[in-house]
C-alpha cells in the first residue's frame, strides 16, 4: 500500500506540475509549443523527483512486526556451580529475572530483542 501511495503521489505531482506549467500563469515560458512542452516536462520531472525521494524513503521502511499478544514471565535462582539458561520466544512482553550465587552461570535471551547476554556475564540478562 505504501508503494502505491508513493507512485500515485509522484505521478500526481508530475501531472499537476505539467498542467500548471503548460498554462503558464506567470507568462515566462516560450511561446513555441515544442519548447514550452520541453520546459514544462523538465520542471514537472524535477518537482516529482523532489517528492519521490521522501515518499520512497517512507515506503521502503520496514513495517514493525505484529505483536503476538503473548506475555512471558520467567524467574530463576542458581546456586553453587549451577548453569542456568532462560530463553523467551516471540512475545509482546518479556520479563526475565534471575539470581546467581557462588560460581553459578546465567544466560538469558529474549528472541524479540535479538540481543543475548554474554554467557560468561553474571547477573541479570537482556
Amino acid at each position: 500500500m505504501r508503494w502505491l501511495v508513493m507512485v500515485g503521489g509522484t505521478v500526481g505531482v508530475f501531472c499537476l506540475g505539467l498542467a500548471v506549467c503548460w498554462a503558464d500563469p506567470l507568462g515566462v515560458l516560450p511561446e513555441d509549443a515544442g519548447n514550452r512542452l520541453g520546459v514544462a516536462t523538465a520542471a514537472s520531472g524535477a518537482a516529482s523527483a523532489a517528492v519521490a525521494v521522501p515518499l520512497a524513503w517512507w515506503a521502503g521502511r520496514e513495517a514493525p512486526p505484529p505483536a503476538t499478544g503473548r506475555r512471558v514471565r520467567q524467574r530463576a535462582t542458581a546456586r553453587g556451580r549451577a548453569k542456568l539458561a532462560q530463553t523467551a520466544g516471540p512475545a509482546a512482553d518479556v520479563d526475565q529475572r534471575a539470581t546467581a550465587r557462588g560460581h553459578a552461570r546465567l544466560h538469558q535471551s529474549g528472541a524479540d530483542q535479538g540481543a543475548d547476554q554474554d554467557p560468561g556475564t553474571p547477573g541479570t540478562g537482556a
